[in-house]
């Protein structure tokens, strides 16, 4: 017989604490974050096309996101495409997703508190919809307890408060995730 749970903490916690260990801070900012997370693409969480993907889910993607897009270059199909609520299966290039990523730098005042409104997203000092990617502006009270799985264990993501990231993270994870970290 295997055992379900690596150890006592992870029996007690459902794993949970294998990500962050301020379970209550922690919770306050998931509660803050409304819907921005999709559960079912958590593979995905953090770039420009799960936001997208998951507003257009949830009430659908405003006229300045689009302009915004046109203007950073992403191209007008992928725009059509990702206005669709049925758009899980788009794909866009890396180019893209840096011309939405800036597009998403560009969208303030009432244009983000419409799609904060959408999201239910309460969490304070969001200023642009780029911030809705940015784990330090996502989890204010607990980014710092925030971990990443390696094969030695959760390593701490960030190292003060500040937001610098662990360097010890580069030995330990994949490029592309560090590439998108530093």
């Amino acid at each position: 017989m295997t055992s379900t749970f690596t150890n006592m903490n992870d029996m007690v916690s459902g794993g949970i604490t294998g990500v962050n260990i301020c379970t209550t801070q922690w919770g306050e900012d998931l509660k803050n974050l409304g819907s921005l997370i999709n559960l079912a693409n958590l593979g995905s969480l953090g770039t420009p096309l799960a936001l997208i993907q998951q507003l257009a889910s949830v009430g659908g993607i405003i006229s300045e996101i689009s302009l915004a897009f046109d203007t950073a270059g992403v191209f007008p199909d992928t725009i059509i495409k990702l206005s669709n609520s049925n758009n899980s299966n788009v794909t866009v290039t890396t180019a893209e997703q840096a011309a939405m990523y800036q597009a998403m730098t560009t969208i303030t005042g009432d244009s983000l508190a419409q799609i904060l409104t959408v999201l239910r997203v309460t969490t304070t000092g969001i200023t642009t919809m780029a911030d809705l990617l940015n784990p330090l502006k996502l989890f204010p009270n607990s980014f710092q307890s925030l971990t990443a799985p390696t094969k030695y264990g959760p390593v701490a993501i960030y190292i003060n408060s500040a937001g610098a990231v662990n360097t010890n993270l580069i030995r330990q994870l994949p490029p592309y995730i560090i590439s998108s970290l530093v």
